[in-house]
């Protein structure tokens, strides 16, 4: 996420005006200031500087983007199925109805049915 944030700041720096070499420059000084990548660009910034005026590849930086939104949202969707999850099985314990805690834990379209059922 600091990376995308850094290039965040170059291109809202251009799209405010600046050159590539002054959004990059003062993307630098407000990633050093926000520590973003645990200081990396405070120890490294005139390397950071010299990959990035060399290296910048919007399709690149977007695909970066890209990931890091799937991840994002795995990771939610996961967490999300989780608690759904535990919420089914909660309410089957509650209701004495262990046959179907069984059947669920070992089949999806069951827990499926259930889940439609009990948690809406």
């Amino acid at each position: 996420m600091d990376y995308s944030r850094f290039v965040y700041y170059v291109r809202r720096g251009q799209q405010n005006g600046l050159g590539i070499c002054d959004a990059v420059d003062a993307s630098v000084k407000r990633a050093v200031e926000e520590g973003l990548l645990d200081g990396y660009f405070r120890r490294h910034r005139a390397e950071v500087l010299g990959m990035i005026l060399s290296e910048y590849n919007e399709k690149e930086v977007h695909q970066i983007w890209l990931e890091d939104g799937i991840q994002i949202g795995e990771a939610r969707g996961l967490a999300e199925g989780e608690q759904r999850t535990a919420d089914l099985f909660s309410a089957l314990i509650v209701q004495g109805r262990l046959d179907d805690l069984a059947r669920a834990a070992n089949g999806v379209a069951f827990r499926s049915e259930l889940m439609k059922e009990l948690l809406g």
